[in-house]
């Protein structure tokens, strides 16, 4: 998918996935995932849902009404083989215009090889407020979203949660941030340090 979009002149930023995985796991440790969450330029997504449809991915929220799935991405799949492909033009907890998320997100990349082909990856600091905002997203509940944000507050000083609080607050995304990090004991300390509101909207405390 990445090599489709390139070809089409169409930048992506691969969210997840291996970025986390080279991030929060050892080498020969095994992290299990079922899409590919890549973030695409927002001028470009028009496009970028044409190649994957060239690909033979189907958009499967078509036909959805108008809040019957998310608002950050939308899933592409393909039976055989299985492939999904959540293609995001924002993040669950970031209240900027998807612009300026991508304007954050490039500022800060990183090449990584993924199974021979290089592929763009957000900053250290980004990948931490990622973390957090996914664990927020799946709440006390969140299983996997849950450990990956304790290996998350293992890996990262204070000095990385004091930059993706910076970017959290160029993204509007603090209140999701502090409750992600406050769904564990470890977090709630890093969320003092920084200084993070207790208060929240209801969205985000949901």
């Amino acid at each position: 998918v990445v090599a489709a979009l390139r070809r089409a002149s169409i930048a992506s930023i691969l969210l997840r996935g291996p970025a986390i995985a080279r991030w929060l796991y050892a080498e020969g440790d095994i992290r299990a995932y079922r899409d590919v969450d890549l973030l695409v330029e927002p001028e470009r997504r028009a496009k970028a849902e044409t190649v994957l449809a060239g690909l033979g991915l189907v958009y499967r929220q078509a036909g959805f009404a108008r809040g019957e799935s998310v608002e950050h991405a939308s899933e592409w799949i393909c039976r055989r083989p299985s492939v999904v492909v959540d293609l995001h033009h924002g993040i669950e907890g970031v209240r900027a215009d998807p612009a300026e998320l991508w304007a954050a997100l490039t500022s800060d990349l990183h090449r990584m090889d993924v199974a021979g082909l290089p592929a763009d990856v957000p900053g250290q600091a980004a990948l931490a407020l990622i973390v957090a905002l996914h664990a927020a997203h799946h709440g006390v509940d969140g299983g996997k979203h849950l450990d990956e944000l304790c290996r998350a507050l293992e890996h990262a000083g204070l000095e990385t949660w004091q930059e993706a609080l910076q970017l959290a607050e160029r993204l509007e995304a603090v209140p999701s941030l502090a409750a992600g990090l406050r769904l564990l004991t470890e977090g709630a300390a890093v969320a003092e340090r920084l200084k993070l509101p207790h208060d929240t909207d209801r969205v985000t405390a949901l």
